[in-house]
């Protein structure tokens, strides 16, 4: 048997740690904790059935770390997708801007070639195949 206080001591953890997960576990450890005066002592039982708690916290714990590293790793390629499909959506403005630029040139050039063609049909066939603007 070994006080609390010696258990916390050779576990490398705090008095209070272990008071808190006794105390949690008052119903299975009533008949395990031995008090002498002011003192508590854990009796072998106990000292097992305490080990095993921790074990299994420290293993959720493991097992939690797991699962955020995964989650991080998960995490950073969708924000590497996000950056991929940023920069293909600047692409995709650039080339509508540049296709919008093209079709208000090429109304501009529509429109000149209507007033070319206006222009031309105002000339009639002279002779020897010369043009004379008709009088309108």
């Amino acid at each position: 048997m070994i006080s609390i206080k010696e258990y916390a001591q050779s576990r490398n953890i705090s008095y209070e740690a272990v008071r808190v997960t006794i105390k949690r576990y008052a119903i299975d450890l009533k008949e395990e904790i031995v008090k002498q005066g002011r003192t508590r002592y854990l009796t072998d039982t106990a000292i097992e059935f305490l080990d095993n708690h921790r074990q299994k916290h420290v293993l959720d714990v493991v097992a939690e770390t797991d699962v955020l590293q995964e989650q991080e790793q998960t995490i950073s390629k969708l924000k590497e997708e996000i950056i991929i499909l940023q920069k293909r959506i600047l692409e995709l403005q650039q080339v509508e801007v540049k296709a919008i630029e093209d079709k208000v040139r090429l109304e501009i050039a529509s429109e000149n070639v209507s007033k070319l063609e206006q222009e031309i049909s105002l000339y009639k066939p002279f002779v020897f195949g010369l043009y004379r603007k008709s009088k309108a």
